[in-house]
């Protein structure tokens, strides 16, 4: 069984320090709508969740469905 958490690393991953930056995209209590660092096209962002977990699929359905739900916001 996985598990819900990843173990804290000696360095922090990149999402979660841009995640608490001011970003002119949509966020919502759980998932960030952020710009690429590399972006294959203008405007490419990424739509990243708020909890730490390993797996997308460790995410619970609220927080599943918080990411799509951000989709239509980001698009425009």
């Amino acid at each position: 069984m996985r598990s819900n958490s990843v173990d804290a690393p000696d360095e922090p991953f990149p999402f979660c320090i841009r995640i608490h930056e001011p970003s002119p995209l949509p966020r919502n209590e759980h998932a960030v709508a952020i710009l690429d660092a590399s972006p294959r096209a203008p405007g490419h962002a990424l739509i990243v969740p708020v909890p730490h977990v390993a797996d997308y699929f460790d995410l619970p359905d609220r927080v599943q469905a918080a990411l799509f739900g951000l989709a239509p916001a980001v698009r425009a």
